[in-house]
């Protein structure tokens, strides 16, 4: 499976530690390897987020046979806003890939 990272997924996971950049990083193996998502939940409309104990989010869209990783979020009180942010994305990047 193809993982396609978005500039601001990027940028936020370098502004997070050392401890759970490894935590993400290891989830995106197990994507990219096993095809295995582990505790994910489907939003709709093709989104879905990543979910962990800790509350940290990382939304994605599937496109085709790509992963598209985009918001991510520590904290529930923003989640409805970062979920509008990751649907907007997700509309785009769906034309985008489909060409």
């Amino acid at each position: 499976m193809q993982i396609l990272r978005s500039v601001d997924f990027e940028c936020w996971l370098e502004s997070e530690s050392a401890k759970t950049q490894a935590i993400v990083e290891s989830r995106i193996f197990r994507i990219e390897r096993y095809d295995h998502f582990g505790d994910a939940k489907h939003l709709g409309d093709g989104l879905s987020e990543l979910r962990w104990k800790s509350g940290l989010r990382v939304y994605f869209a599937r496109v085709g046979a790509r992963v598209v990783l985009r918001v991510c979020n520590r904290r529930c009180v923003r989640r409805t806003k970062m979920r509008h942010r990751a649907g907007c994305f997700y509309t785009g990047a769906r034309g985008e890939l489909s060409r």
